[in-house]
């Protein structure tokens, strides 16, 4: 922290840090403060706060000699996003845009549509105990058809959705087993194996193992925590708990361990034209690379307490990364790297985001299992706040 300021009548006060932003605190209710307002503009570390004698304007220093005007008066705690009220343990788009897919913890498949997604329609569950996958809620086919889940035992089940039954289920291994997600056109799934690491592609048709690999380049002492693949099916991104990286090409077999210096990750994501990657750190870092040479492309920062998850517009012009607190989800321009808009919730850490097919709608799930949804600002709602932005305004 490094000034605060109180108003002075008591009711608000204002926080600058070293982390670019400031926060503005209601103190109305004492006993119940609400998580700040987060105001973001400055380039560098906030180092100065003062309040103007109408009490309305903000004035912020910062270590690079820029110095901003916020009106504070106009700033509220309105709630802009929605949730859904069941703790979760998987989710997805419908390829509508209008509604959402879920499975809760006590197994239930259901259907969320209407104003908010808050109209909720049971489809058919699945066992209390079925595994789902250890790194994203993908447990859904691209065409939202099937789904895949795993129980204890190491057998598959494969659900047909419109359907309500179960399609397909085959023993994959002795023990636990995670599904990981749909390759070629739903005909596929990719499955693994914890114990050791590995990753196991089936054919559903035949439910025959096809091909195997190993997870990460050493799976005896390094835990898989994120897997990604290229639009195009080529690539399979791997990256461990420990840092290490492992990039396989599903045609020849070929591996590869780039040294992509992020660290911890549990969140990679391809564009949807396959140029580029992004991850996402425990260092409190994004980064983004191209594909074709993993030359880095960029280092997105500002995060307070990590990132968590990334994910790509439908459109490929913005990337969405989770993090903790009140900042929870961060929209970055992908051809600028600059930070366009922060959307806060009052949950802690978010695993993962996407955004809907059309790009109307971001979801984010948190650690309690609870779907976060905002509507996603369009281009000219971004320029708006970047102008308020520039001007000194909060957005």
């Amino acid at each position: 922290m490094e000034d605060l300021l109180f108003w002075p009548d008591g009711t608000k006060l204002a926080s600058a840090s070293a982390d670019q932003t400031i926060c503005l605190w209601d103190l109305t209710d004492i006993a119940n403060v609400p998580p700040p307002h987060t105001l973001c503009g400055h380039r560098d570390e906030v180092w100065r706060l003062a309040l103007l004698p109408d009490n309305k304007t903000l004035v912020s220093g910062s270590k690079d000699g820029s110095v901003r005007l916020w009106d504070a008066s106009s700033i509220g705690r309105g709630r802009t996003y929605t949730w859904l009220p069941t703790p979760l343990r998987t989710w997805c788009f419908d390829t509508d845009s209008r509604s959402v897919f879920t499975v809760d913890r006590q197994g239930k498949v259901a259907r969320w549509h209407g104003i908010d997604f808050q109209q909720m329609q049971l489809l058919f569950e699945v066992d209390t105990n079925s595994v789902v996958s250890a790194f994203s809620p993908d447990l859904f086919s691209p065409d939202r058809r099937l789904l895949a889940t795993a129980l204890p035992n190491g057998v598959v089940q494969v659900w047909d959705i419109n359907s309500r039954a179960l399609l397909k289920e085959f023993t994959a291994y002795t023990g636990i087993v995670f599904p990981i997600g749909f390759l070629s056109q739903a005909t596929k799934l990719i499955i693994l194996h914890p114990d050791n690491g590995s990753l196991h592609e089936w054919d559903l048709a035949k439910g025959q193992e096809i091909q195997t690999w190993r997870g990460v380049a050493n799976p005896s002492v390094e835990r898989l925590s994120a897997v990604a693949f290229s639009p195009d099916e080529r690539w399979c991104l791997m990256f461990s708990y420990q840092g290490a990286n492992l990039l396989r090409d599903m045609a020849t077999g070929h591996e590869t361990n780039p040294n992509l210096e992020i660290g911890t990750s549990e969140s990679v994501a391809f564009s949807p034209d396959g140029r580029i990657f992004a991850a996402a750190s425990f260092s409190s870092i994004a980064r983004l690379w191209e594909t074709a040479t993993l030359q880095e492309v960029a280092t997105l920062r500002r995060f307070l307490l990590g990132a968590h998850s990334v994910a790509f517009s439908p459109d490929g012009t913005r990337l969405a990364s989770s993090s903790t607190g009140p900042e929870t989800i961060k929209l970055w321009s992908v051809e600028s790297h600059q930070e366009v808009l922060t959307l806060e919730s009052e949950q802690s850490r978010f695993v993962f985001s996407a955004f809907s097919p059309d790009g109307d709608v971001l979801g984010s799930l948190s650690m309690e299992g609870i779907l976060h949804l905002w509507r996603a600002p369009s281009w000219a709602e971004i320029e708006a706040a970047e102008k308020k932005l520039e001007s000194g305004q909060s957005p």
